[in-house]
Formats: C-alpha cells, sequence, structure tokens
C-alpha cells in the first residue's frame, strides 16, 4: 500500500556497509525487503570509504551501530543541525529539534526537561527520521582491581582507557 504510492519502480538501491558483520545484516534486508517488493544490492566499502560516504551523506541506505543512553540530552551528537557531517546520518536540519536539544541540555527540572524533549521524539516518531532495526547486545563486564581511566557519555569505554592495580 505505502510503496505503491511512491515513485519506486523496482530499481536497485545499493546498501553500503563497512564490515563484514554489518554485510551479513545487508543480506536479511534484503531478503526481507524483496518480500515487499524492494530491490536493494549489499555493497561492502572500505571502512573508512564507508564513514566518509555516510558523513556526506553520499549514500541511499546503511546500517550503523550509535550507542545512545535513554537521556535525549546524548542524542544530540547524532541528530543536531551541527552535526551535519559528522555523526547526524540522517541529516536532520530542523530548527525546532536543535532548540528543543539546546533548551534540555541546561534545564534542571525533570518535568520540565521531559516536555523540552518529548518535541523531539515526536518529530522522530511522526517523521521516521531513523528507522531502528535490530539492537545489539554488548556484555559488559568489570573487576574491582581495574580501573576506568576514562568512560564515554554511553556508558562504556575501551580497553585502552583501563589499567589494571
Amino acid at each position: 500500500e505505502y510503496l505503491a504510492k511512491t515513485n519506486y519502480k523496482g530499481e536497485e538501491i545499493p546498501f553500503i556497509v563497512g564490515y563484514e558483520n554489518y554485510k551479513k545484516i545487508g543480506v536479511v534486508y534484503q531478503e526481507e525487503l524483496k518480500k515487499a517488493g524492494i530491490n536493494i544490492s549489499v555493497e561492502q566499502l572500505e571502512a573508512n570509504t564507508w564513514v566518509s560516504d555516510m558523513k556526506s551523506g553520499d549514500y541511499s541506505m546503511s546500517t550503523i551501530v550509535q550507542t545512545m543512553g535513554p537521556d535525549v540530552d546524548l542524542w544530540s551528537p547524532v541528530f543536531m543541525s551541527s552535526a551535519i557531517g559528522g555523526y547526524n546520518f540522517s541529516r536532520l536540519n530542523d530548527p525546532e529539534v536543535d532548540k528543543a536539544f539546546t533548551d534540555g541540555s541546561v534545564c534542571q527540572d525533570p518535568e520540565q526537561r521531559k516536555d523540552i524533549y518529548s518535541t523531539i521524539e515526536k518529530k522522530f516518531y511522526d517523521n521516521a527520521i531513523i528507522i531502528p532495526i535490530y539492537n545489539r547486545v554488548v556484555t559488559c563486564a568489570h573487576d574491582k582491581n581495574l580501573t576506568i581511566d576514562r568512560a564515554y557519555n554511553t556508558g562504556f569505554t575501551t580497553l585502552l582507557d583501563t589499567h589494571w592495580n
């Protein structure tokens, strides 16, 4: 029904990835979309080329892991217009969303903050800015003898940012 309302005529849509495990995901998408009448080709690029194409908006379809916490403020590096050319792969450029991120980041009242961020959530829901397709499970562990020198806003760290006591 929705596809019939578009200008899509069955042409092949390139689905680009930068890693072998993403290519496997692409093959699953390819099979599922074929059932809906959408043809995609899965193309693995060199990883740096893939990221560069994603950042410049030179792609039709791709998948990428972007870990974001439940606090909407943590989404700003991915959805503010100032992040176009960075990690705003959707290339969203919406002054209302930018304002909500800015206002919410300095608001101390939890209820007021919730109202501010509801603007962002509604825009994303109403306009399908991104389509989360799967959730990757990451196993984490910790030992009392391990010191974490640097943690990221996602709640994770890297081995390079740790040392044993």
